[in-house]
């Protein structure tokens, strides 16, 4: 036999082995892990809570959901599903915090911002200048998720009213 048929011959026994090796050994499928358990439609209250700015709070009312504090009216429902998306979004990595010490990394020591959806509260601090994600402390543990809803906790609470809702 020619060195090249031998060649070929070594090539397809290891993709035969390789091939025997995977169905005998399937790769598992990874959970898909989310920042909370959760799911939007359970939540009934929404407050954002900012270090320099007052509190926002959102309630939905007969199934509607409404701005009540510090203005009132109707909110832009688009803002709204936004910050509910959240909820779904996909946790990138996870680090459980052990030392409150741990958190100065993330700006978590101290937040800025802090979301409640009904009793569950999620820190929000710094961003990850490599892959832009953020971080967020939720239940002793800080997620990497993709930075969606930042921007609007730290609007202004007139930003949320439904035009028809504005003056």
């Amino acid at each position: 036999m020619s060195k090249r048929t031998i060649f070929n011959l070594v090539l397809l026994s290891i993709i035969v082995v390789i091939g025997l090796y995977l169905k005998n050994n399937p790769v598992e499928k990874q959970t898909t892990v989310t920042v909370s358990s959760i799911t939007p439609d359970q939540v009934d209250t929404i407050v954002i809570q900012r270090q320099d700015q007052g509190q926002i709070i959102f309630e939905k009312i007969n199934n509607q959901w409404m701005i009540t504090d510090p203005v009132s009216g109707d909110v832009d429902l688009n803002k709204i599903n936004l910050l509910l998306k959240f909820l779904n979004l996909k946790s990138r990595h996870q680090h459980k915090i052990t030392q409150q010490k741990q958190l100065v990394r993330y700006e978590l020591d101290n937040p800025k911002v802090s979301l409640f959806m009904n009793d569950q509260q999620f820190d929000f601090g710094n961003t990850n200048e490599f892959n832009h994600l953020r971080y967020v402390l939720h239940a002793g543990i800080v997620h990497s998720v993709k930075d969606i809803t930042h921007h609007l906790l730290v609007a202004d609470a007139d930003s949320f009213l439904a035009k028809s809702s504005k003056k």
